[in-house]
């Protein structure tokens, strides 16, 4: 099951070369709109609280932080890139992502001659579709289509956990019966440390998940505790400004999965 985050949508450009924004950047971007409270937010953000910033700009901008949101993920028009084609082509059934933003859901809906299935972490039918036979794309923290339902702020993630608990239910069970793979995601999100560390002491037996870091992202203590704690294993690949290497290894990842369906077809091995 691939897992994608922001940075799959940072190779994108929209109008005039402007790039999807990170988590950190959205932030800094709205709390340039502040004025007495700006010095105090900049803080948080620089030192990782990006819950607890997120938090007070929204209630802060009020009206507005629904109009930073458009600006920064909608207006500049983004079009996919070469790593959306490479993950469209790996054929996972499930794709679920934290991205707000529709770049990825956009494409895979027009390749896929509009019958890929899109459901939010809000919607109360995700688990037939889970169960169905089509394939779809999960937004886990929503879409800028709906932002009052967007998972951004501290008080946003407490509430989705508990008014949606069935939607992580069902997040933890897929993390039992598959794979997830990590693309473009960091290491910070809390639904997903939490998951995590709940299913690797659960079980602790269980098959571990990856995530493509670049090399050098992260301390090699810090790999090693995500191994211990998260029963995660990071597949490094050559640290350079643009990434390459992450869609080489995908690309290879592209060929391996189609030899590897041949062979099914050949066995009839099911």
């Amino acid at each position: 099951m691939l897992f994608l985050g922001a940075g799959v949508s940072r190779g994108c450009k929209g109008d005039h070369g402007k790039k999807p924004p990170l988590w950190e950047g959205f932030l800094r971007a709205c709390a340039g709109k502040l004025t007495g409270t700006k010095k105090h937010v900049n803080t948080l953000i620089k030192s990782g609280e990006f819950l607890t910033a997120a938090e007070i700009l929204k209630h802060e901008l009020n009206d507005q932080w629904a109009v930073a949101i458009t600006e920064e993920f909608v207006t500049p028009g983004f079009k996919h890139a070469k790593i959306h084609e490479t993950i469209f082509k790996l054929d996972s059934r499930f794709v679920l992502t934290q991205n707000v933003d529709k770049i990825y859901d956009t494409y895979a809906q027009s390749e896929s001659k509009n019958t890929i299935v899109i459901k939010s972490y809000s919607d109360n039918d995700v688990a037939a579709v889970l169960r169905g036979e089509k394939r779809c794309v999960i937004k886990a923290h929503g879409t800028v289509d709906a932002i009052s339902k967007m998972v951004f702020t501290r008080g946003e993630y407490a509430t989705a956990r508990h008014q949606y608990s069935s939607f992580y239910s069902l997040m933890d069970a897929l993390a039992l019966t598959h794979t997830f793979l990590f693309i473009g995601c960091g290491t910070s999100d809390p639904d997903v440390q939490l998951m995590l560390e709940r299913i690797a002491q659960l079980h602790p037996f269980g098959r571990p998940h990856f995530m493509l870091m670049r090399k050098g992202a992260i301390p090699r203590q810090m790999i090693d505790s995500l191994n211990r704690t998260m029963n995660i294993r990071i597949l490094e690949y050559k640290n350079t400004k643009d990434h390459r290497h992450l869609l080489t290894y995908l690309e290879a990842l592209c060929a391996r999965v189609d030899e590897f369906r041949e062979t099914l077809s050949e066995n009839r091995d099911w």
